[in-house]
């Protein structure tokens, strides 16, 4: 086993180490699943900081882990990319727009990827989880509806991938509601999917000092 520490968001750095480590252990299945969640608290929205740092790395990251490894794949014309996404790029998360938007990107250069390589017989496979219990769902407050364990939702990808699935999404019941959640406008949607919202858990904003009247100095 290798063990390796590598920062996502580092182009260079990641084609040297896939470049060194393929050579003596040539990839055939790469699974890109780094990534991170962020989303509104109860009084607090996500800030533009929390936005950028979890887009560089669930969706630049990917790219970037992916254009890495894929010249080595190509000319040994063969392997197989399989893609964590969510069901967040179905269904974006009011609560948390900037992962869904991550999310559906990476998704997009999944299919983008998928005809790209074909011709090199290289193939891609889209992950499409729901919740699932783990560290990340610690700070969800509210309703996380048919979330799975981690053992279970490694199982299910682990089943697709052997069998050579192009798409792997799960559970299969909030797959079926998010498709005919997209029957209807999305004013209903909002209405209906009301019971399902969350936040994150964040600190409260602290009280600030009232705003001096017009006309008074407020600083110095």
């Amino acid at each position: 086993m290798v063990i390796a520490a590598l920062d996502v968001k580092d182009g260079p750095a990641l084609a040297r180490w896939f470049k060194a480590f393929d050579a003596e252990h040539p990839v055939d299945l790469l699974i890109v699943n780094a990534g991170m969640f962020t989303g509104h608290g109860r009084f607090v929205p996500e800030t533009v900081q929390e936005m950028t740092e979890l887009l560089r790395t669930n969706l630049e990251g990917a790219a970037l882990t992916i254009t890495a490894a894929v010249p080595m794949m190509r000319a040994r014309q063969r392997g197989r990319i399989a893609i964590v996404g969510s069901l967040a790029a179905l269904y974006p998360l009011a609560d948390a727009p900037a992962y869904s938007a991550s999310k559906a990107g990476v998704i997009a250069y999944g299919e983008a990827l998928r005809e790209w390589l074909a011709p090199d017989h290289v193939a891609v496979s889209l992950i499409y989880p729901g919740h699932i219990k783990t560290a990340q769902v610690e700070h969800h407050v509210g309703a996380l509806p048919l979330m799975v364990s981690a053992e279970t939702a490694a199982r299910i990808i682990k089943r697709g991938l052997d069998r050579g699935r192009t798409s792997i999404a799960f559970p299969k019941a909030l797959l079926w509601l998010i498709r005919a959640g997209r029957l209807v406008p999305w004013r209903v949607r909002a209405m209906l999917g009301r019971g399902n919202r969350f936040y994150v858990a964040k600190p409260e904003p602290t009280s600030q000092a009232p705003s001096a009247p017009v006309g008074a100095s407020a600083g110095h």
